[in-house]
Formats: structure tokens, C-alpha cells, sequence
């Protein structure tokens, strides 16, 4: 069967050549016993939805494997189809050409192939579901799997996915787990066997004292597919617990009415359906959601979160496409209402790079002529932006996708205002910066040669890429970042790094009208916030005018009316103070809405658990990479959490250094959270042998605070020592997020039980008795 082409991993041992011609491959499983042979064994059990015993490979860089079969036959009718209706189209071709042929045409078979697929197996997989786990659930998709029983060949079985539990079942021998998303601990990928990237590992405390854990090691070929959905319903039910823990707290606060006690979660384990009817009255009550939802919801994400879109964009098309550039680069564009979107890779990297345009932006979007290098690309679209920036692709379903274009550009055209303030229509360098860094009295000027070099290499990567927001993310950004933003360029980086431009010109006026709805309005945020707007950058001059003040005020009053949940908390006025500096009051006011709701997301809210969560990572990352720093710091009283709180909440502003800072924010924006992570342990690993001499902890602070860092050490000591993975932080993250929620709903459960106790406790009265009674 076709399969969407995917990197072909493999010792060339294990396979051997059944034909084979300039750009394809057919390959044949080796049959052998040995320990080789034994672990392609182990890959091919894995999953018998993609069999392995036959493939035919793509020989581009990387190797693509585009169909596999357990039949001869068939893998037969595939390699003729290859080699009569596309290897003869493209053998005079070069490789570019050939991948903007191939790719997108095996796609096509793929997708075809797995809807018939689909139509057939799934009515059969729920019959089986029904059969062998009778529980009334509704079955959301299923995965091919083995679980891992230290043996070199486990069976194959199947992992059976609902929104509330996940079931597997094999037949031989037979054997039945049920594990609720609400008993899971951690989901991580693992690498088996110490090469094949195939493993997903679920841990989950499935005891009666909910205390015993259990590590559980699965087996798929296609294991991302697997774990973006377990994690994502995984997610869910944290969610939902947590908002039910939340609810019922506040209702204990605000009401002398006492809710009823939760059921016993002990359930008895080999008893699956005692263990079922037992536990789902305590499963989060999550809404019916299909494998289509789902599947939606984590598409809408991944979009918003690749290209750093507000939280309500919802992507509609998708299409291959190739850049021309150079060399054309191959790639996606991403079509939604108010963003155009294109994801492609440089060579040399594994990184996706992008560009987004917003259609406020553009001022033209046209079909050119057909390309003549290769007939069957006949159409292409040239997007000119009000910038004068030319961006050209080239596309199969090039109407399609220009008829969506054309309908939301115009649409955008119609909707937009008659009346604009000048200084907010365009968002380019000019427009977004102030000047008020250059005030700061800590500020130490770059050596004018070192400053002017700076600017050139700025200079020529905005000419190449653009200068306002429809400006392309490339691997030399990353460079160019590393190395320093210049002072004056910074404002309008920060704000398009972190997306925050982004939500402003989907937004136009949002700011303004919050600010003039709200006027007469009073809160207590607003008294918190008028405790700390004057103690903010106390010693800048910025700082020292009613002016600056005043426009502090104004940003973080106006959050406070956008996001009532979170109204104010102390750090964000060191945010929004450092963007004040670099940029327009409205482009602060966005910058703090994506730090509190995206990169700092749940830090700032009444429980803290983004930070709480947060700093326990921190914490267990000291004691694997600085052990003795750690433990130096518990014995004089300095826990690391404590120390570094402050840091991740203020993004290490007023910390450490203004301009050491200011560099760290630079990557923040860019690069996401795992720079925080990556910092604090550099600073920490810098200044180990002078925090190890020290015995008094409000020294080991100040020192850290006020030592002149050599900046350049920093960021390399920040990026090479400690290179985090950021799919590990996020894996770290959902664990420590789940026991932080479970203890709280542990703790309300706790509570809810005593308040019962007392209610239900019989009254006695010792009042005398009377003589009536006596009598």
C-alpha cells in the first residue's frame, strides 16, 4: 500500500535490493535469526497496518519510504507503477524537480489508499473494541502496537483510544489493560533498544492507594500520530480536572453549602471492569469528541503554535508548495482568514522557517505564468505586500487555493476601518520603536566598530527578508539574534518574535477601546497595580515623568479588563515597564498579552502552577547537571525554586544585569520557555565556585544580581552546554502539571470528606434537662 512518504531508517544489513533503478528502490526484509534480524523482527510486530516485509524507497536526501506491502504482488503492482508513470516523467530531471513531482503525487495515492483503509477497518476494530472491553465508551480511534513484556518479539496487539481510557488487548496470548487518562502520570517518547525511534511510554498508578506506578513501554512504527493523541486527550483530562478541583474550591470559599464527598478511587486491578464501573465516576467529564475533532483541534494548535498566531486563528487549507527562490525550497502554505502562511526547510537544517502575512498586508496576489522547466507544475502565485516584498510559489491546486486567498483578502479590504490612526496603519521598524532604552543609566555602548558591524549584518538580512511583519524566520535570524539585537531594532524584534504583532493587526482598535469602555471602572487589580506602577524602573528617567507612568498604568489596567481571570500579579509590571522601553504603549500592551497567555501561560493566574510546575523542572534539571551547586544551596537555606521564581517570572529583567537581561529576552521571544531553563542553569553554572565560597544566602542573591557578566560567555555557555529539547520540557512539563493538579484534587477531596464528617456527625446536646422532662 502507499503510505505518506517518511524518512526510511534502517541498517543496510537488514534489507536486501529486489530491483532498483536511478531513483528508486525495492527492498525485501532480510529472514534471519539473528540478533539483527530479531530487532527488524520486533519492528515489523510493531504494527501490521504498515507491513515491512517489502518497501520501495525514494533515494532523495533523505531517503523517503513511499509504499509497503507483507505481498509480493502487490509491492510488484506499485514498483511497475513507479517505473512506468513516474520514473519515465522524471528521470532528465534534476532532484528539485523530482521531489516537486513525486512527493506530492504519492501523497495523493496515500490519502486515497487510507480512506478506503479506513472505511473497512473501522467498523471491524469496533466490533472488537465491544467485544473485548465491554464498558460504555465510545471508541475515538485505534493504533497497532506491542507492549513491551521483555522479550525480543511481543505480540502485536492493539491500543483501543477513548476520550476517557486507553485499552489494550492481545490475543496470544490474550491479555486486557485499561489505564484512565486520570491515573496517567507521564507520556514520553523513548527510543528502543537504543536506536528505533518507535516507543511511547505511558506510566500511570493503576493501585488501590494510587501511589503504586507502573511503567508501560508500547511499540509503534508510526508513533507520533500515537503520542500526539494520547497527549492530547491526556491534556484534557488534566484540564477538566483541574477546572473541576478549581470550581469546587471556590464553592467552598463563597458558600456554607458543603458538596458531597467523592467516591473511592481503590479499585481492584485485575478486575477491568470492576476497575471501570469503580473509576468513572471520577474521571473528568470530558465532551464526546470524534477522531475529526480532535484531529481539527491539534491541526488549529500546531498552526497557531508554528507560526506564533492568535489562539482563535483556525486553519482551513493546507497545500505543497515550492518557494523560488535560489534553489526552490520545498514547503507548505497555510491558508486561514487573516493569515497566509509558509513553512519550508533550509538545507543543513532540520528547523522549519517561516513566513507569515497577514492580509492587511498584502497589495496584490496574482497567478503568474506556467513554469516551463516542468510542464505537469503548470501554475504559480506571486504575492506582492504593501512593502514592495515579492514572494513567489509554485503549487498544484494553484485555484483553489488562490480563490480562498482572493475571498478573505478582499473580504479584509471590505471590513477594514474608514478611519485609521496613522501611527498604528503600519508596523515596521519606524513606527514600533521609542527611544527610551537609550536612557537607562546601567547601559554600557557597544564599541562603535563592533555596533556598526551589527547594524550591516541587520541591514542586509531586512533587505533580503523584509522589514515589517510579513518578514521571513530563517536560520541566519537565529544567528543574527545571538550575536545582539541593536538597541533600536529591538522594539519592533521583540514584537514579531513573540507574535504579539501578530494579534495587533488582527485586532486594530482593540486597545484604545478597552481602555475608553473601561474608564470609569474600578477593581482591586487596579489597587495592586497602582501599589507597584511607581516602584517600577524607579531609577529610570522614562519612569520618573508622569508620562511613563502613566502609560504603565494604562497597559496593565487594560490587561486586567481583558483577562479578569488573571486581573494583575506582581512580574507583569516588570513586562510591560521593559517593552515600554522599546516600544509603543499598544505593541507593549500585545507583547504582555502573549507572555502572560502564550509563554507564561498559567504563571500569573491565582494557583501559579504554570510557575509552581515550572520550577520543580528547574530544580530537578540543577540536580542532574549541578548537583553541588544544588545542594550547596539547600544547605544555606537558599532553595533553587525560591531563588529562581522571580527570575522565569520577570524573564530575568531586574535580576540580573539591564543588558544581560535585555539579550535574554532577545532569544526568549524567539526560541520559547526552554530559554529560561537554559539561562538559569548558565548562570548558575558561571558563577558555581563563587556561590560555593559563600555561606550566606542574601549575598549568593545580590551576587548573582549585580555581577558583570561577559554577555557573549553567556549565550554560549546558554546554547552549547545545556541544548534542551524542547518536545523534553514539554514531556517534563505535562508530568509535573498532573501531579501538581492531582495533589490539589487530592487535598479537596480531603477537605470536602472532613467538612462531611462534621455535618453528618451526631448532635449532642448538654443543655440541663428540664424538670418537665424529669417529670
Amino acid at each position: 500500500m502507499w503510505i505518506k512518504p517518511r524518512p526510511h531508517y534502517s541498517l543496510s544489513n537488514l534489507w536486501v535490493v529486489v530491483d532498483e533503478n536511478e531513483i528508486f528502490q525495492l527492498l525485501q526484509l532480510k529472514p534471519n535469526n539473528s540478533f539483527f534480524g530479531k530487532l527488524a523482527n520486533l519492528a515489523v510486530a510493531a504494527s501490521d497496518q504498515h507491513p515491512l516485509t517489502y518497501r520501495i524507497i525514494y533515494k532523495s536526501k533523505p531517503q523517503q519510504i513511499l509504499a509497503v506491502s507483507n505481498s509480493f504482488d502487490l509491492i510488484r503492482q506499485h514498483w511497475k507503477f513507479i517505473v512506468e508513470e513516474i520514473t519515465v516523467k522524471v528521470i532528465d530531471c534534476d532532484w528539485d524537480i523530482r521531489d516537486q513531482y513525486v512527493i506530492p503525487k504519492i501523497l495523493g495515492m496515500a490519502s486515497d489508499g487510507e480512506e478506503e483503509e479506513a472505511d473497512q477497518n473501522d467498523q471491524i476494530s469496533l466490533d472488537e473494541f465491544k467485544t473485548q472491553f465491554d464498558i460504555d465508551q465510545k471508541l475515538v480511534t485505534y493504533f497497532t502496537c506491542s507492549l513491551w513484556k521483555s522479550t525480543i518479539k511481543p505480540p502485536t496487539g492493539k491500543m483501543y483510544i477513548t476520550t476517557q481510557m486507553i485499552c489494550y488487548y492481545t490475543a496470544n496470548p490474550e491479555f486486557r489493560l485499561i489505564i484512565p487518562f486520570h491515573r496517567v502520570t507521564s507520556i514520553s517518547k523513548e527510543t528502543a533498544l537504543g536506536f528505533l525511534p518507535s516507543s511511547i511510554k505511558i506510566s500511570a498508578c493503576l493501585g488501590p492507594d494510587d501511589k503504586s506506578e507502573t511503567n508501560y513501554l508500547f511499540h509503534f512504527i508510526l508513533r507520533d500520530q500515537a503520542y500526539d493523541l494520547l497527549e492530547q486527550l491526556w491534556k484534557y483530562s488534566m484540564e477538566q480536572l483541574f477546572n473541576s478541583t478549581s470550581l469546587a474550591n471556590e464553592t467552598n470559599n463563597n458558600s456554607n453549602i458543603t458538596p458531597p464527598s467523592s467516591p473511592s478511587i481503590s479499585s481492584p486491578y485485575q478486575d477491568y471492569q470492576m476497575f471501570y464501573n469503580n473509576d468513572q465516576n471520577n474521571s473528568p467529564n470530558l465532551k464526546s469528541k470524534t477522531k475529526q475533532n480532535l484531529d481539527m483541534e491539534k491541526m488549529n494548535t500546531n498552526y497557531q503554535k508554528i507560526f506564533k498566531l492568535p489562539p482563535d486563528e483556525e486553519l482551513l487549507q493546507v497545500h505543497v508548495c515550492w518557494i523560488v527562490k535560489k534553489s526552490n525550497l520545498f514547503g507548505e502554505l497555510y491558508i486561514s482568514p487573516n493569515f497566509f502562511c509558509i513553512k519550508y526547510k533550509e538545507s543543513l537544517t532540520t528547523k522549519k522557517f517561516t513566513t507569515v502575512l497577514h492580509v492587511s498586508q498584502i497589495e496584490a496576489i496574482q497567478k503568474t505564468k506556467p513554469f516551463l522547466g516542468f510542464s505537469i507544475l503548470t501554475d504559480s502565485l506571486k504575492i506582492l505586500t504593501k512593502s514592495n516584498r515579492q514572494i513567489i510559489i509554485r503549487l498544484f491546486h494553484c485555484n483553489e487555493a488562490l480563490k480562498t486567498m482572493n475571498r478573505y483578502w478582499n473580504q479584509n479590504m471590505v471590513d477594514q476601518p474608514i478611519i485609521l490612526n496613522p501611527k498604528m496603519e503600519k508596523l515596521r521598524l519606524e513606527t514600533i520603536g521609542v527611544k527610551w532604552f537609550s536612557k537607562e543609566p546601567t547601559l554600557i555602548k557597544e564599541d562603535e566598530k563592533v555596533e556598526k558591524a551589527k547594524f550591516e549584518s541587520w541591514d542586509k538580512y531586512f533587505k533580503k527578508n523584509g522589514t515589517d511583519t510579513t518578514m521571513s524566520i530563517t536560520k541566519k535570524l537565529r544567528t543574527l539574534i545571538h550575536n545582539g539585537i541593536p538597541d533600536y531594532f529591538r522594539g519592533h524584534l521583540w514584537a514579531f518574535c513573540s507574535g504579539a504583532c501578530f494579534m495587533w493587526e488582527k485586532e486594530k482598535g482593540y486597545y484604545e477601546n478597552i481602555l475608553k469602555i473601561n474608564e470609569s471602572n474600578t477593581s482591586i487589580a487596579i489597587e495592586e497595580i497602582e501599589k507597584d506602577v511607581r516602584r517600577t524602573f524607579a531609577h529610570h528617567p522614562y519612569f520618573k515623568e508622569e508620562g511613563g507612568v502613566n502609560a504603565l498604568r494604562r497597559v496593565l489596567v487594560a490587561y486586567s479588563w481583558r483577562n479578569p481571570v488573571i486581573g494583575y500579579c506582581q512580574g507583569m509590571n516588570i513586562i510591560a515597564g521593559i517593552m515600554l522601553l522599546y516600544m509603543r504603549e499598544e505593541a507593549a500592551f500585545w507583547v504582555l498579552c502573549k507572555v502572560s497567555e502564550v509563554f507564561l501561560c498559567d504563571y500569573y493566574i491565582k494557583e501559579m502552577i504554570g510557575s509552581i510546575v515550572d520550577q520543580r523542572i528547574f530544580t530537578d534539571l540543577c540536580q542532574l547537571y549541578l548537583p553541588e551547586v544544588y545542594q550547596h544551596l539547600e544547605k544555606i537555606g537558599l532553595p533553587v525554586n525560591i531563588l529562581t521564581l522571580p527570575w522565569f517570572m520577570c524573564l530575568f529583567v531586574s535580576y540580573i544585569p539591564f543588558p544581560v537581561s535585555t539579550r535574554v529576552v532577545d532569544c526568549f521571544f524567539l526560541e520559547g520557555t526552554k530559554v529560561l531553563f537554559q539561562t538559569g542553569l548558565a548562570i548558575l553554572k558561571i558563577n558555581k565556585n563563587r556561590i560555593l565560597e559563600e555561606r550566606d544566602s542574601e549575598v549568593v542573591v545580590e551576587l548573582l544580581r549585580n555581577k558583570e557578566y561577559d554577555v557573549e560567555e553567556l549565550i554560549q555557555v546558554t546554547f552549547k552546554d545545556f541544548d534542551l529539547p524542547e518536545e523534553k520540557i514539554n514531556e517534563f512539563r505535562n508530568a509535573q502539571k498532573y501531579k501538581e493538579i492531582k495533589k490539589n484534587h487530592l487535598i479537596q477531596i480531603k477537605n470536602n470528606s472532613n467538612n462531611n464528617s462534621l455535618n453528618n456527625s451526631p448532635i449532642i446536646d448538654n443543655s440541663p434537662i428540664s424538670s418537665d422532662n424529669n417529670e
